[in-house]
């Protein structure tokens, strides 16, 4: 079983960890097994990847968005007639 949860320093900050555990069966008596791991560097390149994907996206849709709709008053012959090779 694996998932994430965040864990409490002495000084009362908390941090994000993974805890993966299992049962173990060990010569007739049961244990169980845990590994936690500090993921906070992991979900600050996640937090970092997200934030630049969003920003790369809205910097791309904001130009063609004003290209699109030019294009649609051209089209729709705002402007006048427009030549036949352009149409």
């Amino acid at each position: 079983m694996v998932y994430e949860t965040e864990h409490r320093r002495k000084d009362g900050t908390t941090f994000p960890v993974e805890i993966s555990s299992r049962f173990l069966d060990i010569g007739g008596k049961e244990f169980v097994s845990a590994i936690v791991r500090d993921i906070t560097e992991r979900k600050e390149v996640d937090r970092l990847k997200d934030e630049f994907v969003s920003t790369v996206s809205h910097e791309l849709r904001t130009p063609l968005t004003s290209i699109k709709g030019a294009l649609g008053l051209i089209q729709s012959g705002i402007g006048g007639d427009m030549p036949e090779r352009m149409a």
